[in-house]
């Protein structure tokens, strides 16, 4: 009987540190887009928005910083970065362009098409930013 209580106050416990978390943001641009952008916070990370600036940390350093664009001319300033930059394409966890100059990583995250994008920055290579990414979803909503 000892065994038993032993085993399923262990069950318990792994099952306790086996749980994640997130913090999700939902936000109106000045066009009436809205978005929800959600982050797995486990393990340290947390995401913030002031003053129109998206910042995501670990541990309370900033890992990347991003702007919301929105309105008609999104594709427009997006298509003036990928003409100025080279981007490469990454279909996973979700479509994105990126590109790395100088250390820096420049990332562009197209939520709807023509009308809202987010781009990001970081001071990381890709490979470091890449498992930041995996922790975002975003969604679209009315």
């Amino acid at each position: 009987m000892k065994w038993i209580k032993y085993l399923s106050m262990m069950v318990m416990s792994l099952t306790l540190c086996a749980c994640t978390t997130s913090k999700s943001l939902s936000l109106v641009t000045s066009f009436d887009d809205k978005v929800t952008i959600t982050l797995d916070t486990t393990d340290g990370y947390d995401i913030k928005y002031r003053d129109d600036l998206l910042t995501i940390l670990l541990d309370k350093q900033v890992q990347m910083e991003g702007v919301l664009v929105s309105g008609e001319g999104v594709e427009d300033f997006l298509n003036s970065l990928r003409e100025r930059y080279s981007f490469e394409q990454a279909k996973a966890p979700f479509v994105y362009e990126w590109c790395e100059e100088q250390g820096e990583t420049m990332i562009l995250c197209p939520l709807q098409y023509g009308r809202l994008a987010l781009v990001f920055s970081s001071l990381q290579e890709h490979e470091q930013v890449r498992p930041i990414l995996e922790r975002l979803s975003f969604s679209l909503y009315d």
